[in-house]
């Protein structure tokens, strides 16, 4: 998955690696719903990130509960799948 439209302009996930707080940070060229996920490396949802209708991201949470490892974050607008990031948890 790519932003091949250039639906999230400078999506950046931050810091990564993370062991504690973690924030992203997007810019949408419009209104849009939006829903941003993490997922395990086995595709199973383990926490909504954020989830509503946005101009923009920009919002923290918490990954010091989760185990260590690699995990993806995906974002969706509009029912699309329009970027995934990696994100490692140390």
């Amino acid at each position: 998955v790519t932003d091949s439209e250039g639906v999230l302009a400078g999506a950046n996930l931050f810091p990564n690696p993370s062991n504690g707080l973690t924030t992203i940070t997007a810019e949408l060229p419009s209104s849009s719903a939006v829903k941003v996920s993490l997922m395990d490396m086995y595709g199973r949802e383990v926490k909504v990130i954020t989830e509503g209708n946005f101009n923009s991201i920009n919002t923290t949470f918490d990954v010091s509960d989760l185990a260590k490892g690699i995990y993806t974050v995906n974002y969706l607008v509009n029912g699309k799948a329009t970027k995934v990031q990696k994100l490692v948890v140390r």
